[in-house]
């Protein structure tokens, strides 16, 4: 009955995240891959821009997907998948960030760096002169030290803003704080990133 039903379904790349999810809790290995296509990039991108360092934003991200897996069972649709999986992924990124500060290790990132599509920093490259060129990594590079300077409790809910384009009532349902609160920070985060920026 089970395997007449997934024959008469629609592509995987047709559906829902909310219905490939529930496929997931039957333990569906397609939809599961399916989910992790769609957003594997993008949380590994939103993990870096918390932890700063690709090796562990990678490892953060793998571990996001295997609890997606082992608790899809958990996921009741009272919100969209994304946003569950953001709660997720923030919580695992600031778990990192707390055991690093335990145990610091020394990170050879350099700013904007990376593979293609692991992380989104770097300006598209249009053919512009090495003066340019420099003058945006610059800015690049300052905008990193900036945002490593704000704590995470502000930083991440610019992050979901400005980066992941979430709106104020997505991001106060993925961090489970009060929408008033969210903008609270995200305008602390605005004010010390300028701060940041012009001293």
């Amino acid at each position: 009955m089970k395997e007449a039903r997934h024959a008469s379904r629609v592509p995987y790349t047709a559906q829902s995240d909310n219905e490939l999810i529930s496929y997931v809790a039957e333990g569906d290995r397609e939809a599961f891959d399916e989910l992790v296509g769609r957003y594997k990039n993008r949380i590994t991108n939103y993990v870096y821009s918390i932890v700063r360092d690709r090796e562990a934003a990678v490892d953060v991200a793998q571990e996001t997907f295997i609890r997606v897996f082992y608790k899809a069972h958990t996921f009741r649709g009272m919100v969209q998948f994304s946003t569950w999986l953001y709660r997720i992924a923030t919580n695992l990124a600031i778990n990192e960030t707390r055991r690093r500060k335990r145990h610091p290790t020394h990170s050879l990132d350099e700013p904007g760096g990376g593979e293609e599509g692991e992380v989104r920093w770097d300006f598209p490259d249009e053919g512009p002169t090495p003066d340019a060129c420099y003058e945006l990594k610059e800015v690049q590079r300052l905008v990193h030290h900036a945002l490593d300077q704000i704590s995470p409790v502000y930083k991440i809910p610019l992050v979901l803003k400005e980066i992941e384009g979430y709106r104020y009532e997505e991001i106060a349902e993925i961090l489970d704080i009060p929408e008033g609160t969210v903008k609270s920070r995200i305008n602390r985060a605005r004010h010390a990133l300028k701060k940041h920026l012009t001293t």
